[in-house]
């Protein structure tokens, strides 16, 4: 019976694995070929990596290297992001851990129910410009030996031709 377990598992496993690592594998291959191997060959044929330059240099060209400005930007945003998010949660995590103080508890669990809910549920659409998001936030304040609530309403713009 536990062979038969193991086997099975085994079984759902190389499924999922070959559902998620094919079209992975096709997407690597592809730039590979040209548009004429794409239709005529298999679709994990390798193609040369000649083509895989070609494709690179017209894309690199599209709209004056305006591709190379937008690689940046993704870093810089991606970069500072990440800074952001690592010097504010580790010393959060850090002394949610270590310390013990009145409301630790509801402030971890609420923590957790704000991950597991979807930011889409805050936010109301009003048309295909404008939406107005709902935020609050209760913790404690240990400087001033508090506990705070805020809560907000933001409305929010999105610039540009949209959709």
């Amino acid at each position: 019976m536990r062979l038969v377990t193991h086997g099975v598992r085994l079984l759902v496993l190389a499924v999922f694995a070959v559902f998620f690592v094919v079209p992975i594998v096709w997407l690597i291959l592809a730039p590979t070929k040209s548009d004429e191997a794409l239709v005529t060959h298999g679709p994990f044929a390798f193609g040369s990596l000649h083509n895989v330059a070609l494709a690179w240099q017209h894309l690199d060209a599209f709209s004056d290297h305006i591709y190379r400005a937008w690689i940046g930007n993704s870093l810089g945003y991606a970069l500072g992001a990440t800074a952001i998010v690592l010097v504010t949660a580790i010393p959060a995590g850090y002394g949610l851990a270590l310390s013990d103080f009145p409301g630790r508890k509801l402030l971890l669990t609420l923590t957790l129910i704000v991950m597991i809910m979807p930011a889409a549920t805050l936010v109301l659409p009003i048309n295909r410009y404008q939406s107005v998001k709902l935020y609050s936030i209760s913790g404690y304040n240990t400087h001033r030996e508090h506990d705070f609530q805020a809560f907000g309403i933001a409305w929010q713009y999105r610039w540009g031709g949209g959709y």
